[in-house]
C-alpha cells in the first residue's frame, strides 16, 4: 500500500513538473499562433472605444476620434492639440499608434482631419456625423469623450446643447483641458456635433446679474464651453500641411514669439522691458514676410504677438510697426543676401592726446587756507572718450550689405521724395540729382569720412554748404537715395529743439515717412573727425543734468537703440555739441534688422 501512495505522489509529482514544457517544434502553443499573427487580441474597432483616441507631443495631450468624413474613415482633432506641439503620435485605447498618412487642417478652424492606415485585419467602423446640427433642439443631450486632464484613459461627461453657430456650439457638457480634440456626440444617436476646443472663464460684475453668465457663488467661478462644428466645413477652407516643413519653420517661428512674449512678462524693469521690445520688432517683420505652412499657425504668430502691437500702441510707438516692411522684404530673400561688419581705424584720442587720462584741478579736501597749500588739487581721471585706452575709432563700425538688384530696386521703390525740405535737402531724392544740385558736396577735399551702411554708405564732411555756424555735415545714401541728414553745431543753450525749428521747412504731420530729432552729442563715437582723428568741433564735457534729448514725430528710440527715460550714468559723455538729423524710414528700419538671418562674409581685406 505504501509503495502504490509513493508511485502515485511521484506520478502527480511529475505530471507537475512536465506541465509547462513547450510543445516540441512549437507545436500549436498560444505563443507561436501570436508571432505567426494567426490571432488579434486587440479587435475591438467596432466599439466605441475603438473610435476614440489620445494624441502626445511633446508638449501634452489631448484627444482625438475616428469619424466617416467625405466617404471614409479619418481621425480628427484640434490644431492646437496637433499642430502646435513637435513629434504628436496618435494612439488608441490599446496603446497601439497609428500610422499618419496624410494631414489636412482648415484654414479658418481649429481642426485637423487625419488620414491614416488601419490596424491589419482590421476593418474601422468609425463614428457617423451629424448631418445638420443646426437642426437640433436646444437641450439636446450631449456626450463627450477624451483624455481628460491628460489622464491616459478616455473618460465620459454629459451635458445638454445651448446653443448653435456657423462655426461652433456651446454646451454645459463639462469638458477640461486634454478633451481638446475630442468627439461631443448625441447621447441618444451616438453621432457627432461637433470637437471639444475651448472653454471661456466669465469674470463676474453686476452686468451680468440676473442672466446666465451671474457667478451665484462667489467659489464656483461661471466657465462657458465650445465646440467646433464640422457637418458643415467646406472643402475649399482645407489645406495640406506638411509637417516636415511645420516643425522646421512654423512651430520654430511660434515658439520664437512666444519666447518673447514671456520674456516681456517677465521683465523687471523699463530698461529690461524696453531692450526685449525694441530687439524683436525684427521678429514681426519676419512673420509678416514668412511662408506660412498652416493658416492656423499663422494666426496662432498673430495671437502671439498681440501683446507687441499693445505695448507700441500704449507708448504711441504705431509707427515703428510700419518700418517692418523693408525688413520684411529683406527675410524674404535671406539667402540671397549678405554682410560684412568693416571695423574702422583707430587713431590718438583727442582728447586725452593719447594719455588714456585727463588732468583735473579739484579742491583740496579739508582745506584751510591758512595752511598756505594751494586749494586746488590736480586729479587724473580716466579719459571718457577713449575709455583709457589712449586710442579712439574714427567711427562707429560700418556695414556692407548685398543682395539681387531687384531687392535693392524695391527697397529704392520705397524711398520716395518729400516736400519738406531739411536745411535745403529733399529727403528721397536720387545721388546723382543731389550732386548735381548742390556742388559743394562734390569736393573731395571737404570729405572728412566715408563709412558703409547697408545698401550705400554715409559720409562726413566739414562744414555746410549753406551755414557756416554748422561744423560738419553727414548724408547717408541707401540704394541710390538720400535717406538721413545729420548736421553738427556748437550750442550752449538747453532747448536744442529751439534750433531744429530753424532747419526744417514745415512741422512733421502725423504718420509722415521722415524722423526728425535734435539731441546733445553723448556717445563719442558720433564725434566727427578729420583721417588723423582730430575732432572738428569744440568739445567740452558737461553736466548730464543740463542737457537733455528731443525729439519729434518719432517715439524715443535714439540714434543707437537706447531707451528713454535712463538714469544718468557716472562719468557719462556729453558734450554742448548738437546733433540734428531728419531721416527717412528705411534707416530707420535697419536699425531693428536681424544681421543672424543672412550670410556673413569676411570684412574686404581680411
Amino acid at each position: 500500500m505504501s509503495g502504490i501512495l509513493l508511485l502515485l505522489l511521484a506520478f502527480s509529482i511529475g505530471g507537475s513538473l512536465c506541465a509547462g514544457t513547450p510543445p516540441e517544434n512549437g507545436g500549436d502553443s498560444l505563443f507561436s499562433q501570436l508571432t505567426r499573427g494567426e490571432t488579434n487580441p486587440g479587435r475591438h474597432a467596432a466599439r466605441r472605444n475603438g473610435n476614440m483616441l489620445i494624441i502626445r507631443t511633446d508638449k501634452g495631450a489631448g484627444s482625438g476620434f475616428i469619424v466617416n468624413k467625405w466617404n471614409r474613415p479619418v481621425i480628427v482633432s484640434n490644431a492646437h492639440v496637433y499642430l502646435t506641439g513637435r513629434n504628436p503620435r496618435v494612439f488608441d485605447v490599446n496603446d497601439r499608434e497609428y500610422e499618419i498618412k496624410e494631414v489636412i487642417a482648415s484654414k479658418s478652424r481649429d481642426l485637423v482631419f487625419l488620414v491614416f492606415e488601419p490596424f491589419p485585419g482590421e476593418t474601422a467602423k468609425p463614428l457617423e456625423v451629424e448631418e445638420d446640427v443646426s437642426a437640433l433642439e436646444p437641450d439636446t443631450r450631449l456626450t463627450a469623450y477624451g483624455n481628460s486632464l491628460a489622464g491616459n484613459v478616455i473618460r465620459r461627461s454629459d451635458g445638454v446643447l445651448q446653443a448653435v453657430g456657423p462655426q461652433t456650439i456651446e454646451t454645459t457638457v463639462p469638458f477640461v483641458t486634454g478633451n481638446s480634440g475630442g468627439p461631443l456626440v448625441t447621447t441618444d444617436g451616438g453621432k457627432v456635433v461637433g470637437v471639444a476646443t475651448y472653454m471661456i472663464r466669465i469674470r463676474d460684475d453686476w452686468t451680468k446679474q440676473g442672466s446666465g453668465f451671474e457667478q451665484k457663488k462667489w467659489w464656483k467661478p461661471v466657465v462657458r464651453r465650445f465646440a467646433t462644428r464640422i457637418d458643415n466645413i467646406d472643402v475649399s477652407d482645407l489645406e495640406q500641411i506638411d509637417m516636415r516643413k511645420i516643425a522646421e519653420c512654423d512651430l520654430t517661428m511660434c515658439e520664437r514669439a512666444q519666447e518673447v512674449t514671456r520674456q516681456l512678462k517677465e521683465a523687471n524693469n523699463s530698461q529690461d522691458f524696453a531692450a526685449i521690445l525694441f530687439g524683436n520688432l525684427s521678429l514681426i517683420a519676419e512673420g509678416r514676410s514668412f511662408a506660412w505652412n498652416s493658416s492656423y499657425l499663422k494666426k496662432q504668430f498673430a495671437e502671439d504677438t498681440e501683446l507687441f502691437t499693445a505695448i507700441t500702441e500704449r507708448l504711441e510707438l504705431g509707427d515703428l510697426l510700419e518700418l517692418l516692411d523693408p525688413l520684411a522684404l529683406l527675410y524674404q530673400n535671406a539667402s540671397e543676401v549678405t554682410y560684412a561688419r568693416i571695423q574702422p581705424a583707430k587713431t590718438k584720442c583727442f582728447f586725452c592726446s593719447g594719455y588714456g587720462q585727463i588732468t583735473k584741478h579739484v579742491p583740496r579736501p579739508g582745506y584751510d587756507p591758512n595752511s598756505g597749500e594751494s586749494s586746488l588739487i590736480t586729479k587724473k581721471i580716466p579719459c571718457v572718450v577713449c575709455r583709457q585706452t589712449g586710442k579712439r575709432a574714427i567711427s562707429h563700425p560700418g556695414t556692407m550689405m548685398q543682395a539681387p538688384e531687384a531687392v535693392i530696386q524695391s527697397l529704392a521703390d520705397r524711398v520716395q521724395p518729400v516736400p519738406i525740405t531739411f536745411q535745403g535737402f529733399t529727403l528721397g531724392t536720387t545721388n546723382k540729382e543731389f550732386f548735381q544740385s548742390y556742388p559743394f558736396y562734390r569736393n573731395t577735399r571737404a570729405i572728412l569720412l566715408r563709412r558703409p551702411v547697408p545698401f550705400g554708405e554715409e559720409i562726413i564732411y566739414r562744414g555746410n554748404h549753406k551755414d557756416r555756424d554748422i561744423k560738419a555735415t553727414s548724408l547717408t545714401f541707401m540704394c541710390g537715395k538720400l535717406v538721413e541728414i545729420r548736421l553738427f553745431l556748437n550750442h550752449e543753450g538747453d532747448a536744442p529743439e529751439e534750433l531744429l525749428k530753424q532747419y526744417i521747412s514745415l512741422p512733421l504731420p502725423d504718420g509722415y515717412p521722415l524722423q526728425a530729432g535734435a539731441r546733445f552729442l553723448k556717445d563719442p563715437l558720433d564725434i566727427p573727425c578729420d583721417r588723423s582723428g582730430k575732432a572738428v568741433l569744440d568739445i567740452k564735457r558737461v553736466s548730464e543734468d543740463s542737457r537733455q534729448s528731443f525729439f519729434r514725430n518719432e517715439s524715443p528710440v535714439p540714434r543707437h537703440g537706447a531707451f528713454l527715460p535712463s538714469q544718468p550714468q557716472p562719468d557719462s559723455f556729453m558734450t554742448n555739441t548738437v546733433i540734428l538729423s531728419c531721416r527717412h524710414n528705411l534707416p530707420r528700419a535697419m536699425q531693428f534688422l536681424d544681421y543672424s538671418r543672412f550670410r556673413s562674409i569676411p570684412q574686404p581685406g581680411c
